[in-house]
């Protein structure tokens, strides 16, 4: 164990090839790495509309009623109709979301898409850190998770850090 927090504490930056938009072959999910070194996942941009005084708001087929002060647009607070999901869209394009239940808020960013009638939200799932030859996903729900990497024309491969067998190869988007 204390070789692994070794490996950490050398691990602060990331690697800016690892930057981007990627995608796993069969999946429907697009995968993004920020240059803070957050890692989100997320689906297509959803369809989006809001009654006309913007206090409900049609996101997916799903409806959401606005909660607090009157407002125009996705920013501010919303709750679904049909369930405990509760989201907060914040102005500086991050968001939280939380069900009402135990389980802790998830936190991510979102934009508005083809003129304000999408929206898409990314979900953060881990902070990464690499050394060059190893990123570490550290897990938002659950301990760190180490790879060997290589990027190169485009794909980014994952490999088991003790076999170099190859685990994922993320294609960029």
């Amino acid at each position: 164990m204390a070789g692994f927090r070794a490996m950490l504490s050398r691990m602060r930056a990331i690697d800016p090839d690892l930057l981007g938009r990627w995608g796993l072959p069969g999946e429907p999910y697009i995968y993004e790495v920020l240059p803070d070194g957050s890692y989100h996942v997320a689906d297509a941009a959803a369809p989006l509309s809001f009654s006309d005084d913007a206090a409900e708001m049609t996101w997916d087929d799903q409806v959401f009623d606005r909660q607090g002060a009157a407002g125009i647009g996705v920013e501010g607070a919303w709750r679904a109709r049909d369930s405990a999901e509760s989201w907060m869209f914040t102005a500086d394009g991050s968001y939280q979301v939380g069900w009402g239940d135990a389980r802790p808020p998830a936190t991510g960013i979102w934009a508005l898409h083809d003129h304000g009638r999408r929206l898409w939200t990314r979900e953060k799932l881990a902070q990464l850190t690499t050394d060059g030859a190893n990123v570490v996903f550290h897990l938002i729900d659950g301990g760190p998770q180490s790879y060997g990497y290589t990027v190169s024309d485009g794909i980014w491969t994952l490999l088991d850090p003790t076999s170099w067998k190859k685990r994922a190869a993320y294609h960029r988007l």
